[in-house]
């Protein structure tokens, strides 16, 4: 698999997402969301495992995964997005 911690182009714009995975024996469920703040406007603490303020102070990095009390996986993930030109 290809390496995409230092991967950059001109033509993509790079950011990041919080990939958000609860450990369920038939399959596990993942969500995806735009910042750690936004997991708590459809999830709780007690769901999550971990208040905002905790996941604050990790400080996570990309790619970094860290497991909550609850067993729910947090993890920093990057998102390619191909820059559109101007129609016009």
């Amino acid at each position: 698999m290809k390496d995409l911690t230092r991967f950059s182009s001109p033509s993509l714009s790079r950011s990041q997402a919080v990939m958000v995975r609860f450990p369920y024996a038939d399959g596990s469920p993942m969500f995806i969301f735009g910042s750690l703040a936004a997991i708590f406007e459809v999830f709780t603490e007690k769901e999550i495992g971990a208040s905002l303020a905790a996941l604050y102070s990790l400080r996570l990095s990309e790619g970094s995964l860290f497991r909550t009390p609850a067993g729910v996986d947090i993890k920093k993930v990057p998102v390619f997005r191909k820059k559109h030109r101007s129609c016009g």
